[in-house]
């Protein structure tokens, strides 16, 4: 540590404390002083007072008015990460000698907890007889990381940020399904576009290269959140839709089935593991799930 960062962190260490930092942390996740100590006037003049004392010895502000509670301001919401992840660091040293339960949140897109995670989830922790783990279903991986909602992320192409390690996974293939009727027809772009489609509004991108290897638009009929929503929508052998290729595990052959798009290049994301390296040094049980959940979630992707 250099001296200049060795007098900062003298100078907020003094004005600060586990308590205090606690009390923030438990605005923040209440959304408002009021809602962090419910009908306790007492504990609500304590946590604003020790709000003020985390702000004044940071030198920012942390929150913000929203309505009846707050809202983390972009600092309060790198603290938060911060906090979580310490006080997460220490239940690890402290449960460290004695047998006790790991508790792990792994967050993930709901396509990739469906069909890459869960699969191989049981053969992942089979090791590790004291390992819980929560899935959690997010939109980035990567934020629900940097903010200390989970243990570990699983996200689209490399790592991101500094103090991450990551394991590559391997790549997930998307393809076309089309209703089994028509699946063994040669349809032209145009037929092809004319097909009822499911648009996944969670992720457009593979449906907007389908349209340009069409070069036109597709009929969208119906419009979901998500990939499995989607599946299931072509599971009904009703509807078209551009989907992980490992969404075939649940849709009927006898319902629908993938096809080749002439001109359609490649549709493919890479998947990677991350977890916070000093989670992992903290938390042996953790690091040793770390590889064996890359390996056997990777086994159901291309290499």
């Amino acid at each position: 540590m250099r001296m200049t960062d060795q007098s900062v962190v003298e100078r907020v260490t003094r004005g600060l404390s586990i308590e205090r930092l606690e009390s923030f942390l438990a605005i923040a996740e209440a959304g408002g002083i009021a809602k962090a100590a419910p009908g306790n006037p007492s504990r609500q003049s304590q946590l604003s007072r020790q709000l003020r004392e985390v702000q004044a010895a940071l030198g920012v502000r942390l929150v913000a008015p929203a309505g009846r509670g707050v809202a983390l301001t972009t600092e309060g919401v790198r603290l938060r990460g911060v906090l979580r992840d310490l006080l997460a660091g220490l239940a690890a040293v402290s449960r460290s000698g004695a047998v006790q339960p790991l508790e792990v949140t792994l967050a993930a897109g709901d396509s990739v907890l469906r069909w890459v995670v869960l699969p191989h989830l049981a053969a992942a922790v089979a090791s590790e007889a004291t390992v819980r783990i929560t899935l959690r279903a997010v939109s980035d991986g990567g934020a629900a990381m940097r903010d200390g909602d989970c243990e570990m992320a699983i996200v689209q192409s490399g790592p991101r940020g500094d103090g991450l390690q990551a394991r590559r996974l391997g790549t997930m293939r998307f393809a076309l399904f089309v209703p089994r009727a028509v699946s063994r027809r040669v349809l032209s772009p145009a037929a092809l576009a004319a097909l009822p489609f499911v648009a996944v509004t969670a992720d457009p991108e593979p449906l907007r290269k389908l349209e340009a290897s069409l070069r036109r638009p597709v009929e969208v009929a119906l419009r979901c959140e998500t990939f499995p929503q989607a599946a299931q929508a072509v599971a009904s052998g009703h509807f078209a839709a551009v989907l992980p290729a490992l969404a075939e595990m649940d849709i009927p052959a006898t319902a629908a089935a993938p096809i080749e798009v002439p001109g359609l290049g490649p549709l493919r994301v890479t998947l990677t593991l991350l977890a916070r390296a000093r989670t992992l040094e903290a938390t042996p049980a953790l690091a040793r799930l770390f590889p064996l959940l890359a390996r056997h979630i990777g086994a159901g992707l291309v290499a």
